[in-house]
């Protein structure tokens, strides 16, 4: 048997173990589906609730794909319970962080500048006039 051979011996064995885990937790990874598909629609405000919903269903079939239950669906698999219109209310909001222990606002234009040589002090009362050039100090 070729190394070909062996791999695709292994990555059917895999999704066979991964089919039968899935038709054997179902409820639980939907379950594990619906809580997640919560927790961020709660941190996003309710804002992406349409595509939150959608990003749950596409999951519940892809695991029900997996099953071996093409549809989607979750016979014996428990309740699955369908995506809520409306947002849950909103929970405790974390307090703010302390005077001055917060993230510093990204510069303007976006990006960090890359690290390079420091630009010599603007010229002042004290500081000696540069050397002529051809000149060194």
């Amino acid at each position: 048997m070729g190394f070909l051979d062996n791999v695709k011996k292994a990555a059917e064995q895999a999704r066979h173990q991964a089919a039968e885990l899935a038709g054997k937790h179902g409820s639980t990874i939907d379950d594990a589906i619906a809580k997640t598909g919560a927790a961020v629609d709660q941190r996003t405000g309710g804002r992406y609730a349409d595509k939150i919903a959608k990003a749950e269903q596409a999951a519940r079939t892809a695991r029900g794909k997996v099953a071996g239950q093409e549809d989607g669906s979750t016979t014996g698999a428990g309740p699955v319970v369908p995506p809520s219109s409306t947002p849950p209310p909103p929970g405790p909001a974390a307090p703010p962080p302390p005077p001055g222990q917060g993230t510093p606002p990204p510069p303007p234009g976006g990006a960090t500048p890359p690290p390079g040589p420091a630009a010599p002090p603007p010229p002042g009362p004290d500081t000696p006039p540069p050397p002529p050039p051809g000149q060194d100090r």
